[in-house]
């Protein structure tokens, strides 16, 4: 899908005003995880991506995996990606990045536009074993 490659890039790039031409100005985006995160309207995907290329010098972002379907409505393509976000403060790329991000993405495709996005990506997380995770996950408090 040219436009998710489109997104990539500028990305990558901190081209903000590649990015949010990436977007229908009526996109719509949830995080299922994460519910008072969910928002509307591409004004908003500038907001946050300013605030994003702002904080970090250098900025990367890589799609693992990539598969593309059908949408629900005519004419709409569904992009699923496993995505890796990495920021850093220096530009150079030093040490650990302050945002280090894995997950999946969802988005909804019309033309060559993103209309609707469901994200489920964490923070990477380098400490804790799974058996840690599962005590206390089962943990009673």
């Amino acid at each position: 899908m040219q436009v998710v490659d489109r997104f990539l890039r500028a990305q990558n790039a901190h081209d903000l005003d590649a990015l949010v031409s990436c977007f229908a100005e009526n996109y719509s985006s949830q995080q299922p995880t994460h519910p008072k995160r969910a928002f509307t309207g591409s004004a908003r995907v500038r907001e946050n991506w300013s605030r994003i290329f702002a904080r970090y010098a250098a900025f990367e972002a890589v799609a693992l995996r990539r598969d593309v379907g059908q949408g629900e409505g005519e004419g709409q393509t569904v992009v699923a990606m496993e995505v890796e976000w990495k920021g850093w403060v220096e530009a150079e790329k030093v040490g650990r990045p302050g945002l280090w991000m894995r997950g999946v993405v969802y988005v909804g495709v019309e033309g060559e536009e993103i209309v609707w996005g469901r994200l489920y990506v964490a923070d990477v997380e380098e400490e804790g074993t799974i058996e840690e995770m599962v005590g206390a996950m089962v943990e009673e408090g």
